[in-house]
């Protein structure tokens, strides 16, 4: 009798549970559509954010924030202030580290992006890959928060090829990221709030390369932030 009984609750626990992993994957596939809707649907856009990183050599975090400028495919600006001094550009071809406090200017080829383990750290990976990109190099699954956020959370499919273990991004309801979290490994990682995303006309590919007159370069600076009042 007790074995029967035994038997009935699993076979009770089986019918409840088995349904929720096709639900998850279904609002899985809803969180993605809708990020890849924002994406197909926004030719340039630009947020604030700000993040912290946490480095197990340092005895103090390091916070930075700044500025980001994105344009389809391949272009970003980002403009970094506080504990580093940064701007960093990338045409699709190149990628400019400009160290202000130093001096100095780093130049990457943009096919070296994912090997870079500096450049991992100051670009969030989503910039430069497209919803179908994110599939096809990240496992990708949901987890649902506990005041009911939805978050996504991927990890490379291959082995070193990302400098990077894993990173999470929540999505809201119109499909923006206010926060992001890389995990490097179990002691170091970065998160970044993301504000005020705002989509943009097209900015000319100029803006997105690093130009050593600084005074072309502030005048360009400050005829893109008029433009859009930032």
């Amino acid at each position: 009798m007790k074995l029967k009984n035994i038997l009935i609750v699993l076979f009770c626990f089986i019918i409840l549970v088995k349904p929720a992993f096709p639900l998850q994957n279904k609002k899985l596939d809803i969180i993605l559509d809708k990020l890849e809707k924002k994406y197909n649907t926004t030719d340039a856009l630009f947020c604030q954010y700000e993040q912290t990183e946490k480095i197990s050599q340092l005895t103090e975090d390091i916070h930075l924030e700044g500025k980001l400028y994105f344009r389809k495919p391949h272009f970003v600006m980002m403009e970094m202030r506080g504990d580093e001094n940064l701007n960093l550009y990338v045409n699709g071809e190149k990628i400019w580290i400009e160290d202000l406090d130093l001096d100095e200017v780093e130049i990457i080829d943009f096919h070296q992006l994912s090997k870079n383990s500096r450049l991992s750290k100051l670009l969030p990976p989503f910039f430069l890959l497209t919803v179908e990109e994110l599939k096809e190099l990240f496992n990708i699954s949901l987890i649902t928060t506990k005041n009911g956020k939805n978050r996504l959370e991927l990890s490379p499919r291959s082995a070193g090829e990302f400098k990077f273990k894993s990173f999470q991004f929540n999505v809201d309801e119109w499909g923006r990221i206010p926060w992001m979290k890389l995990v490097y490994d179990e002691e170091n990682f970065k998160e970044i709030r993301f504000r005020g995303w705002k989509k943009i006309p097209k900015i000319s590919k100029y803006f997105f390369q690093y130009r050593e007159n600084k005074k072309e370069k502030e005048k360009s600076h400050k005829i893109v932030n008029s433009i859009f009042c930032f």
